[in-house]
């Protein structure tokens, strides 16, 4: 089982790497990191955090609505596991709802609603600071093995290493310029998400998968596609076949 998820690993950080070109998309590269997640650390789900101009986090990827809603939480709360990983500057670990319960009351009651029972969350370090976490969830309780920890901080490494190679200037300001416009085109996706969603009636977990699909299948970046999808220039019908012209989203 070792070797398979070790075997896994390279093959997802030579994919990651191939993605590292100069016009790369920091939102689709966590995304990847955080799906990656699910096969190589044998997760239900996970998410990626990021530290804004303000030093807040805020949500960069999440594989499900659970994740969104788990790390939402901990975002407008300032508490939890994931919060910690960043405040600690150090691997964070809960192996069952007692201990969430015991060192993030709020958090833990959350998280056992969308059946999350034990968590592991990775600093994310980019020249000798932490700028966000990698954080992993799992529907059942036991300790991450030490082998799975080591395989999420690879992916936590490659997610760092993404951002750092979207800086084109190494100064502490552009660094969070770059940051800042990476948790913008989160948000342009997300209100994509939306209009996708309220036009065809699929789930965000659906509708994100509409709007990749056709960023892979076009060779555009993600947030791109999502920026033409809420200004109405891409239709429902061209996320589902790149090549067709049908019905304007929203009907407009």
């Amino acid at each position: 089982m070792v070797q398979q998820q070790d075997g896994r690993l390279g093959r997802a950080v030579a994919e990651l790497a191939d993605t590292l070109v100069a016009d790369f998309d920091v939102v689709e590269i966590a995304t990847r990191v955080a799906q990656h997640c699910l096969e190589v650390v044998d997760a239900d789900s996970a998410g990626v955090l990021l530290l804004d101009a303000h030093d807040r986090l805020r949500l960069l990827a999440a594989t499900s609505e659970e994740t969104e809603t788990v790390e939402t939480f901990q975002v407008r709360q300032g508490d939890g596991p994931c919060i910690a990983a960043v405040q600690d500057e150090a691997t964070v670990t809960a192996d069952g709802p007692q201990e969430l319960l015991r060192r993030w009351p709020g958090f833990a009651r959350v998280a056992t609603a969308q059946g999350i029972e034990s968590v592991l969350a990775v600093p994310l370090r980019l020249r000798g600071r932490v700028i966000g976490s990698l954080n992993v969830f799992r529907h059942r309780v036991g300790p991450f093995e030490p082998d799975a920890v080591r395989r999420a901080v690879v992916l936590a490494d490659m997610a760092s290493l993404a951002i750092a190679q979207a800086e084109t200037v190494r100064s502490h300001s552009e660094t969070v310029r770059q940051l800042q416009t990476a948790l913008d085109s989160r948000v342009v996706i997300e209100q994509a998400k939306g209009v996708v969603g309220a036009s065809t009636g699929v789930g965000v977990d659906a509708a994100f998968a509409l709007l990749r699909g056709h960023a892979r299948a076009t060779g555009r970046r993600l947030v791109d596609v999502a920026r033409d999808v809420v200004e109405r220039r891409i239709t429902v019908g061209e996320l589902g076949d790149p090549r067709g012209r049908q019905t304007p989203v929203g009907g407009v």
